[in-house]
């Protein structure tokens, strides 16, 4: 989970984060610790499209990627 202003704790499937000596056991990351946020989507691309990404926006997180699985490899 990533804190995000004022009351929203999205949780993205990866994300690379600044290191923290206590590794966030005493709070969840907030934006400015986050690098990258990383989806992974099937049936929630439109939710990762739609709702996700101006969440991350609004709380300046710039880098966000979705990779669409399309269940085959």
């Amino acid at each position: 989970m990533i804190n995000l202003p004022p009351n929203s704790e999205p949780e993205p499937d990866f994300a690379i984060i600044h290191n923290q000596d206590d590794n966030y056991l005493s709070a969840h990351p907030k934006p400015a610790d986050v690098l990258l946020v990383m989806e992974v989507s099937d049936s929630s691309l439109d939710y990762d499209r739609d709702v996700k990404i101006p969440l991350y926006a609004r709380a300046s997180i710039s880098d966000y990627w979705i990779f669409q699985y399309s269940g085959q490899f």
